[in-house]
């Protein structure tokens, strides 16, 4: 259960709201920009119209909670909103900002359907009317929803990211649909996106992403705790920031399920130098790469997700791994110190910000040690993935890397 709050704006813009709460069937509404300018304003993208519904109901609070006027520091937050358990049961816009009399709230646009989350056509059609009605000197991007990073929704019973009641948006799709150089920085609130792959699909969209290559637990984001460093005059994502909040939060957690966590602060702007770096990397060792077995990775590199947790892959597993010990394990320490130190520093410079609590995934064995964590994920494509290699090709990340290998 939850208890929504309606704050009611001075009387000057009484009328404003009137006509920005209308449904999209009204033709008499006025939907230009009404609202106090901010600062920033966060676009949240709640894709939770499946099991996690009860989470973003708590995500929700949680934004609640935090929408005060210091943490605000003039920025809004504009959360497109599918979740059934919420308010009503069409697809609709929350408008939340906070001033010195408090915390405001207001549903700004509604539509007359619940929409499907996962089409990047309501992705792209959903920020638009965000930024038509909301006026912002710049913008932020926040997903909250299922992920299994790159993986393809067209491989049997992958999630991908964004689910709508078992139907899903590919990696590429989700990029497309962002404008580029809209966003300062994203937080991906999803298993799995804290890859390679997604990592360089966004370096012409956003600067900087917030992710987790392993998985997050249902609590998500504490929201609460980070807005007032989304809402900073210069936002704090990585150390004393967003991404250092989230360590923090999951490894003190009281709930002893709850204490497992992975994230990082990515560059996406670098990302294409580390690929440059990949690509000589891999070079050399493709024979070696193809003739890997699924038990060689499971016993030489890092994975970072536990067996069966991605439905659909259980012939893949382990599918998404520690970058950094993948290129270890192909060049052992003074096999190419020049090369690996490249490596190194490419790697450092995507990856500006890290952490793992380094506790296992109770009630699992499953965990992470800090010196097995280089912070991003990969794919490695071995001979015994075949069928799984042919989507992974059509990645940016791969073609970059790897070049045409069919």
């Amino acid at each position: 259960m939850r208890r929504i709050l309606y704050f009611f704006l001075p009387v000057v813009l009484a009328m404003s709201f009137m006509a920005t709460s209308c449904r999209n069937d009204c033709s008499d509404c006025d939907f230009s920009p009404v609202f106090p300018k901010h600062k920033r304003a966060l676009f949240y993208y709640m894709g939770m119209d499946n099991n996690l519904s009860g989470f973003g109901v708590r995500n929700l609070d949680a934004m609640r909670r935090g929408t005060t006027a210091e943490n605000m520091n003039g920025g809004a937050i504009v959360v497109f909103n599918d979740n059934p358990t919420t308010i009503g049961s069409n697809t609709h816009l929350i408008y939340l900002y906070a001033d010195s009399r408090g915390s405001r709230e207001r549903i700004i646009y509604e539509w007359d359907e619940n929409l499907d989350s996962s089409d990047p056509e309501v992705l792209r059609m959903a920020f638009e009317k965000a930024r038509e009605l909301v006026n912002a000197e710049s913008w932020a991007l926040g997903v909250g929803s299922h992920g299994s990073g790159w993986l393809p929704a067209t491989a049997p019973s992958s999630r991908a990211l964004i689910d709508n009641r078992g139907s899903y948006m590919e990696m590429h799709d989700f990029v497309n649909a962002l404008p580029a150089g809209t966003f300062d920085f994203a937080i991906m609130d999803l298993c799995y996106m804290g890859g390679v792959e997604f990592a360089y699909a966004m370096r012409s969209k956003v600067r900087y992403v917030v992710a987790s290559p392993a998985e997050i637990m249902g609590d998500g984001m504490p929201y609460d705790l980070i807005l007032k460093h989304i809402f900073a005059d210069v936002p704090r994502l990585g150390e004393g920031g967003v991404a250092e909040v989230f360590y923090e939060y999951y490894l003190n957690n009281s709930n002893e399920f709850n204490r497992f966590g992975t994230i990082a602060l990515y560059d996406c702007s670098m990302f294409g130098a580390l690929a440059e770096v990949m690509s000589e990397v891999v070079a050399p060792k493709k024979d070696m790469i193809e003739a890997m077995t699924r038990a060689y990775l499971n016993t030489r590199i890092q994975s970072f997700h536990r067996p069966g947790t991605i439905s659909g892959f259980r012939d893949f597993e382990p599918a998404i791994l520690d970058l950094r010990e993948f290129v270890y394990d192909l060049y052992p320490e003074s096999e190419d110190d020049d090369l690996r130190r490249r490596f190194d520093e490419a790697l450092d410079r995507a990856v500006i910000y890290k952490r793992t609590t380094e506790q296992r995934l109770f009630p699992s064995q499953f965990t992470v040690p800090k010196e097995r964590y280089s912070g991003v994920g990969t794919y490695i494509p071995i001979g015994a993935y075949a069928a799984l290699n042919h989507y992974y090709w059509q990645t940016a990340w791969a073609k970059a890397v790897y070049g045409v290998m069919e």
